[in-house]
């Protein structure tokens, strides 16, 4: 009795367990399933910020000159001479200023799920920039400590073929 309920305990233990790469394989088919629990879930961690930035106003100013016009009077008859004639009367320039006034401003909408996933993978990569580095300097003292030994051992061989040629 005692073994089998020792077996079951273990049997238990076994498939109880989860790894992170089973758990996040099931977290994805469920959102994948359950689309719209995905988006309340990425909405109450990241919502999205709206941010006013109030622009600059261009003022376009737009100015049309009609130019004079000569407009027919009636018929006039000189009481001297007793001739008729038309008089015309010249009409002033008019100047027409348009004034158009143009805003721009921004709403800048900022989304911080993005956000996010950039600041993490931004700091992933330099924690990979600092491991990098601290092999490149052990690299490059274990060459320098490497030249050395070199340059001592043909130091030696060299004093050892000098010691034997003065013998």
């Amino acid at each position: 009795m005692k073994k089998y309920f020792l077996i079951s305990i273990l049997f238990l233990f076994q498939f109880s367990c989860v790894t992170e790469k089973k758990a996040r394989s099931r977290a994805i088919e469920f959102y994948r399933e359950h689309p719209a629990e995905l988006a309340q879930t990425c909405a109450d961690k990241f919502p999205i910020g709206t941010e006013y930035i109030k622009g600059f106003s261009i003022i376009r100013k737009d100015t049309t000159i009609n130019r004079a016009i000569f407009l027919n009077c009636p018929e006039i008859i000189n009481p001297v001479t007793k001739t008729s004639y038309v008089p015309q009367v010249k009409c002033p320039e008019v100047q027409t200023i348009y004034i158009e006034t143009i805003r721009v401003d921004t709403l800048k909408k900022e989304n911080p799920a993005r956000v996010e996933q950039y600041r993490l993978e931004k700091e992933d990569v330099e924690k990979k920039y600092k491991v990098l580095e601290a092999d490149l300097k052990a690299t490059k003292i274990e060459s320098q400590q490497r030249l050395h030994l070199i340059i001592i051992l043909c130091a030696l061989v060299g004093l050892s073929i000098y010691l034997r040629i003065k013998k």
